[in-house]
């Protein structure tokens, strides 16, 4: 089986170093190809780790078109695709297979996400994200089935999804399109599992959830 790994960053890069060196622990499946998107429009960091081919954007053109090169000319053979902004960090061992299998198994799946820790004021005082709406989420076999909104926390998306790109917009933009044809959403594992990552940015106002 063949999957990318991708990774978008707008320049951070001690965030970055620290997914990484989370990646290098947790998230240790052979990806047939890596790729980062450089939005920073800067230098860059100096170096990248060997075997990652790196896009860079001359000048800072913001979340929607990093997400668009990520995902845009990936090497035919490639079946999935783990999508990872560089502000997350692992906190366990990542199941790409299992979660590739539920993905093939149940064909109107867009994506798998691993939850993340509450982040927002209303996320907090609920308890979690899937508490501040639990009757919309669904306990399936080995996920959490839901078609409130595509994700671009760590996650793991098809590439029949990924191919129809990222439109010029945010995720509520990506979910009204996904949910028209028939498309659900998911968390990877039980709705009550602790997080499976962790985000250690902090908020800007420049489009990105950091």
């Amino acid at each position: 089986m063949s999957v990318a790994l991708v990774v978008v960053t707008d320049g951070r890069w001690s965030y970055l170093n620290q997914m990484f060196g989370s990646a290098g622990q947790w998230l240790t499946y052979p990806f047939s190809h890596v790729r980062v998107v450089d939005d920073s429009g800067g230098p860059g960091p100096g170096s990248w780790p060997d075997g990652v081919e790196v896009v860079r954007h001359p000048l800072r053109r913001g979340l929607a078109a990093a997400v668009q090169s990520a995902w845009a000319g990936l090497p035919d053979d490639v079946e999935f695709v783990f999508h990872v902004e560089e502000d997350f960090v692992f906190t366990e061992p990542v199941d790409i297979d299992g979660m590739a299998m539920v993905l093939k198994e149940h064909g109107r799946l867009a994506q798998l996400v691993l939850k993340r820790q509450p982040w927002s004021p209303e996320e907090q005082a609920a308890g979690g994200i899937i508490e501040m709406h639990p009757h919309r989420y669904r306990q399936q076999g080995g996920w959490v089935e839901h078609q409130r909104i595509f994700s671009l926390n760590p996650c793991l998306i098809p590439r029949e999804v990924v191919d129809m790109g990222w439109p010029a917009g945010n995720e509520a933009e990506m979910t009204t399109r996904l949910v028209a044809a028939g498309w659900s959403f998911g968390f990877w594992g039980r709705r009550d599992d602790p997080p499976r990552c962790l985000h250690i940015g902090a908020r800007r106002s420049a489009g990105w959830m950091l």
